[in-house]
């Protein structure tokens, strides 16, 4: 498998696929070191329930956009160890029947599922065969005694408010390229991703606060 800054590492997982069936698609995820060990005590087989503060769970449709969050994003994040993952896995292609493709940001690699929390269990479930990774890379500070704290919770950084008009939002660091920012008055919900976006917001955490917002933000965009 390749990893980042040049080095080589082994795990113990399923033979990579030479392609589905056209009953099957493959997605991919980008993971930190605490997940990665979730998976794989699971036999590589299942993802691990969301914490309290991850409303939504994540699956990309390019190995690009996996690779760019996981060398980008996790490899400067505490919470993930200062190490991000790409996983490779197969679904059945029904998934998308239950779970509509969602544009993550503009391009057309920044495609993804939005799958609730609570129906986890059930997108486990049309995982075909064993989780496979694809990629490592690695920060810095990885190799810190106390890089990875699977305990971790950080604050809700970005917290949106659905008001009569559109949506609100407010900043805090480290989000928004470390300044603090408040929308001076309501957005839709897509301008006020895009403006999210172009201050540095990931997103991942714009979804997060959106939901937790209002969980019918999607009708909105």
């Amino acid at each position: 498998m390749a990893r980042g800054n040049g080095c080589n590492q082994q795990h113990e997982q399923a033979t990579p696929r030479s392609g589905p069936p056209d009953s099957e698609a493959v997605l991919y995820r980008p993971v930190g070191q605490a997940e990665l060990d979730l998976i794989a005590a699971s036999g590589w087989r299942r993802f691990p329930p969301r914490l309290s503060h991850q409303p939504i769970f994540y699956p990309v449709l390019s190995e690009e956009y996996a690779t760019k969050i996981a060398r980008d994003w996790n490899t400067v994040d505490p919470v993930s160890g200062f190490v991000g993952y790409v996983l490779r896995f197969a679904v059945r292609a029904d998934v998308f029947d239950r779970w509509p493709l969602q544009q993550g940001a503009s391009g057309a690699i920044f495609r993804e599922l939005w799958v609730p929390a609570e129906e986890l269990d059930d997108f486990n479930a049309a995982i075909v065969g064993q989780i496979e990774v694809v990629a490592e890379y690695r920060g810095a500070d990885a190799e810190r005694p106390d890089a990875t704290n699977a305990d971790y919770a950080p604050s809700m950084s970005i917290v949106i408010e659905r008001v009569e008009d559109g949506y609100i939002a407010r900043l805090t660091p480290p989000h928004g390229k470390g300044q603090p920012w408040a929308s001076e008055h309501p957005l839709s919900a897509h301008a006020l991703v895009s403006e999210l976006l172009s201050r540095g917001c990931h997103q991942t955490d714009i979804g997060d606060a959106f939901y937790a917002a209002d969980p019918n933000w999607l009708g909105e965009s």
